[in-house]
């Protein structure tokens, strides 16, 4: 994975918050790319423009994180589908592995994916790592200076 801008969904100015130190993570590690948080309710988490939707993004960014609760993660793949994002990372769990149910929802995304042509790492994954370019996606602590 080698993306130039990313939109991170899960984000928020809550130091708390899983979806924070991802994408912590992100700006402080060294991508230089852009990066795009979304966020229904916040106009800016850490110093970046925030976004309330992927549809309002400025541009199509190569790829989509995810870090929001399981029931949001269908909706936000098909806005992904619609926008042209092509690619996404879902880190969100709650699915195969819960039974039934999640099974459903799993099922799902994988509808959503086809219908769009969305290739996506996960559900429940750790995130991806790609030291050439300085990305780190993972909830992993990163030791930065201060």
């Amino acid at each position: 994975m080698n993306p130039k801008s990313i939109a991170f969904m899960g984000g928020s100015n809550s130091i708390e918050n899983v979806g924070t130190s991802q994408l912590l993570n992100i700006v402080r590690g060294g991508f230089k790319g852009k990066v795009y948080p979304i966020h229904p309710r916040e106009k800016e988490i850490m110093g970046l423009k925030a976004y309330p939707s992927i549809m309002e993004l400025p541009e199509v960014p190569d790829v989509a994180i995810m870090v929001i609760p399981n029931h949001a993660v269908p909706q936000a793949l098909e806005d992904c589908g619609k926008k042209g994002i092509r690619r996404a990372v879902i880190i969100t769990a709650g699915y195969e592995e819960m039974g039934a149910e999640g099974r459903r929802l799993q099922q799902h995304l994988l509808e959503i994916a086809k219908k769009h042509d969305i290739r996506f790492l996960g559900p429940n994954c750790i995130g991806v790592i790609n030291a050439h370019i300085g990305l780190n996606t993972t909830w992993f602590a990163h030791l930065y200076k201060p």
